[in-house]
Order: C-alpha cells, then structure tokens, then sequence
C-alpha cells in the first residue's frame, strides 16, 4: 500500500486505505480528513503526512507525522477512532459490542 495520501482527494485515498468494503468508517475517516483540512487551510499550515489507516484487531489506527503538536488534529483523530470502535465499519451503523 502506498502511503500517498491526496487532499484533494480525501474519500478517494481513505477508500485506498481501507478499502471500499468499509464504507461506514470510510464516512467516519473522511469526515475526520476534511475537518483536518479545513483546520489546515484556516491556519495556513501544510496538511499533515498520513502514513497508514487500516484495521487492526477490529480497531481503526491512522498514523499520521507531524501532528503532535496540534492539540486540534490529536482531538479529531481520537474522535475518529472512537467513533469507529462504536460503530460497523461496513455500514456504520451503531456497534452492541464491546470495545476492543
């Protein structure tokens, strides 16, 4: 998987990551990604480099460099994966069991 990640693409490269299936984290990661941009544009800050978003042990990651110091990004991200552990990644819709 290549860690190409195009902004101006954003549903187009979170379906790369992810893959087509998952439509319902695909919405929830898209979502995140154009909060992020926007984010971003306001500040006049480059968008940060997105090295992997994948499931792993039924969780979504998204790894990402160079936002460690952006308290807004590290919120989005964690809202993000939280959302995804309450939620079917195919569908979407609201998850009955338990967080992994």
């Amino acid at each position: 998987m290549s860690n190409f990640f195009d902004y101006d693409d954003i549903r187009g490269s979170v379906e790369k990551h992810l893959g087509k299936d998952n439509l319902g984290w695909v919405r929830i990661v898209t979502e995140c990604f154009e909060a992020i941009k926007k984010h971003c544009d306001q500040r006049e800050e480059s968008y940060p480099s997105v090295g992997q978003i994948k499931q792993k042990f039924g969780s979504l990651r998204i790894h990402m460099d160079g936002t460690q110091k952006d308290t807004f990004i590290q919120l989005r991200l964690q809202q993000a994966v939280q959302e995804a552990e309450m939620s079917c990644e195919r569908c979407g819709n609201a998850s009955m069991s338990l967080p992994h």
